[in-house]
């Protein structure tokens, strides 16, 4: 009688073996097997990259700057980042905008929140094009595994980020453990929390 595999007319092994193998048989066979699931992930990681870059397409003047795999990012976290960028006709910051209020944060010493830093149309704008684009769970390893806080990060260009400085900068101290204040960081991250 022939063995199953030339029955089958396929040339990989069968899913147990038939007789004992060598060590050096089963680290080829295991080898094997992180190849094929390594290929999958890669090929994954490709998909997703794809669908980010076509989604950033479909928003004139956003594109996505950096793809950050999740294992990679600091610190390491359940899900994979694409930080965006987009043009300063994509996102502008009117020139004039409300007074920004300071109110302290109870509980923890120093600590403030700073409020209406953003017009409403701004918002308005942030929030469809941020959606639009697509939030993602944001979960450090670290973490149990919680999808409800998600995010959009986005590089703000020097524009965006000049202009909203010149807003919240009376309302920032001028120094901070012996540090002048110099500007704020142009990667802003966009958060949500799903119930």
């Amino acid at each position: 009688e022939a063995p199953a595999e030339a029955m089958s007319g396929s040339s990989e092994p069968p899913c147990a073996p038939t007789a004992p193998t060598t060590d050096g048989e089963e680290v080829r066979r295991e080898s094997s097997v992180v190849s094929k699931l390594t290929a999958v992930i890669v090929a994954g990681r490709a998909e997703v990259a794809a669908i980010a870059t076509a989604k950033a397409a479909e928003l004139p003047g956003w594109e996505v700057l950096a793809h950050e795999a999740a294992h990679e990012r600091r610190p390491p976290n359940h899900f994979d980042l694409d930080i965006y960028t987009c043009s300063q006709s994509a996102l502008a910051l009117s020139s004039t905008s409300p007074p920004v209020t300071r109110l302290p944060l109870q509980g923890v010493e120093g600590a403030f929140v700073l409020s209406d830093v953003l017009s409403s149309a701004e918002c308005s704008t942030l929030r469809a094009l941020s959606e639009r684009i697509g939030y993602r769970p944001d979960v450090p390893l670290s973490s149990a595994l919680d999808e409800r806080a998600q995010n959009v990060v986005l590089m703000a260009s020097e524009e965006q980020c000049g202009a909203l400085f010149e807003r919240v900068r009376p309302q920032l101290p001028q120094e901070l453990a012996g540090h002048r204040l110099l500007g704020i960081n142009r990667r802003w991250r966009l958060y949500r929390y799903n119930t």
